[in-house]
């Protein structure tokens, strides 16, 4: 009875544990789900159009946006599939995409306080997924709809199945693999990456372990799942993607840099990544890399496991071996590459500070000091994103301020039919297309074509660098029709109405 008390008892505390540090994950996080004025930009607006594609039009497809140096090879679709899933639940609201991505930063913390927890212990999973929640960089990756925000709480995954790899679970490792080839679908880099980091750690741990034949082939089944959608495409496109990477990675000479350029770059990406992984408002950088290297005598702990010091020594080296990696990239990288890393040094360090709450004296101290000072910095950097970040109209880069244009224009035009062009700096106007289809139609139940109707208006959004471009667009481009008013909306969009003789 007793022994069954003590179970329930810890059950409560841990799930006190988990519901605590979601709320406070959940601070910062929340600001668009609230407000409901999110960045709605080229590449949501594109997105927005591949999830209608598929939902609307029944168009399926077989890859999704194209990346690569040299052009020319894909992520694979899963984004699209995934967003569909919310276009349905939100009746193609955009807003379901900022509600995605809050559900998946929040998924990410709760994974890691769940999943580490069950697999290394209380305090540990504790701590993980407390300096998740607090991380800067995984407090922005959930803020705004973008592929590569999926990345977070897939490597939470990975790197819990790697940890039961190392007990010898070798079930895990297929699944391991799986969800690392899953990060194709939302960014390729990454899962590439990623994949040869993993292999040049548990290749010499296959030979050691002697992992039986058949979980090695149904890891290289699993790991090729994922690319199916992308190998279909390839074949009937003459092996474009093929042939996109083997560019990009042969050093082609039309976008080769020099080896300076790119260490420099390299280097910057990297440094950045890591040290935008934590708060650092109240305490200095050097104080996290004193915490790193303090959390080195793990190994010489002999009251850590053999499990533990394998896992966390493929975490210290991982940074060093994936900039190695990357040395093979003949291009500058992206930020947006590397949200795995941010999410791995978070999770050492979160170790390294659990492992020195565990010890007596001025050690346990100043972890526990460290962790309080990156709170309030947590703290006070949420006070600021309440402040300024929830009252904020955000201008033309915005839904809100989108879709007060709309409403001028169509309001302007009391009901009667009219014709709309649109102006915007990236020449695509992606979000413009996507919110006049869905935002017109179930509002006002209204499409208007791009066409010269006895009345039409030009909507520009003017470039913040060259701010005098709309005015060639609208004497140039659109020279039909003659101008009766023009007016500069709050947001800063421009609206010409024109009328046709």
């Amino acid at each position: 009875m007793k022994k069954s008390a003590r179970s329930h008892h810890r059950l409560s505390l841990s799930v006190i544990i988990l519901i605590s540090i979601i709320l406070l994950a959940s601070v910062p996080r929340v600001i668009e789900v609230l407000n409901g004025n999110y960045l709605f930009g080229f590449d949501q607006g594109k997105q927005w159009l591949g999830a209608k594609a598929l939902i609307v039009d029944h168009k399926i497809p077989l890859i999704g946006d194209e990346v690569g140096g040299a052009r020319g090879f894909f992520q694979g679709p899963g984004w699209i599939y995934l967003l569909s899933v919310f276009y349905v639940l939100f009746n193609g609201n955009p807003y379901g995409g900022i509600f995605l991505m809050f559900i998946s930063g929040i998924t990410t913390v709760g994974l890691g306080v769940w999943l580490f927890g069950k697999a290394i212990g209380r305090l540990e999973g504790a701590m993980i997924g407390l300096f998740l929640a607090i991380s800067p960089i995984l407090i922005e990756s959930s803020r705004f709809t973008w592929p590569p925000h999926i990345i977070p709480p897939l490597t939470v995954i990975i790197l819990y199945c790697l940890w039961r790899v190392l007990e010898d679970k070798f079930l895990y490792l297929p699944i391991l693999f799986f969800f690392v080839s899953c990060m194709a679908h939302f960014e390729i880099a990454t899962a590439g990456t990623f994949s040869i980091a993993l292999l040049v750690f548990l290749i010499p741990f296959a030979f050691f372990k002697k992992i039986p034949l058949k979980w090695l082939l149904l890891t290289a089944v699993a790991w090729c799942l994922p690319f199916t959608p992308l190998v279909i495409f390839d074949i009937r496109h003459q092996f474009i993607n093929t042939k996109g990477i083997l560019a990009t990675f042969g050093g082609n000479r039309q976008f080769a840099k020099s080896l300076m350029a790119l260490t420099e770059n390299h280097y910057m990406i990297f440094t950045s990544a890591m040290s935008h992984a934590f708060q650092t408002l109240y305490t200095s950088i050097f104080a996290v890399i004193l915490f790193f290297i303090l959390g080195l005598f793990q190994f010489k702990d002999k009251t850590v496991t053999p499990v533990r010091r394998q896992f966390v020594g493929f975490l210290y080296a991982f940074p060093f071996v994936l900039f190695g990696i990357c040395t093979l990239y003949k291009n500058d990288m992206w930020p947006w590459w590397l949200y795995e890393l941010a999410v791995i040094v978070v999770v050492s360090f979160a170790l390294a500070v659990s492992w020195l709450m565990k010890k007596k004296g001025i050690l346990r101290v100043l972890s526990i000091l460290l962790t309080v000072l990156m709170l309030s910095g947590f703290i006070k950097e949420s006070m600021r994103f309440w402040k300024y970040d929830y009252p904020d109209y955000g201008g033309v880069y915005k839904i809100r301020g989108k879709e007060d244009a709309l409403d001028y224009i169509y309001k302007d035009a009391k009901g009667h039919p009219f014709g709309l062009y649109v102006f915007s700096p990236p020449i695509y106007t992606y979000p413009y297309d996507f919110l006049i289809w869905w935002y017109g139609t179930k509002k006002y139940g209204y499409y208007p074509p791009q066409k010269e109707l006895p009345v039409f208006y030009l909507l520009a959004e003017p470039d913040p660098e060259k701010p005098w471009t709309y005015k060639g667009w609208m004497e140039t481009a659109i020279k039909e029709g003659t101008a009766v008013s023009r007016i500069t909306l709050p947001s800063g969009f421009i609206v010409e109405k024109r009328t046709m003789p």
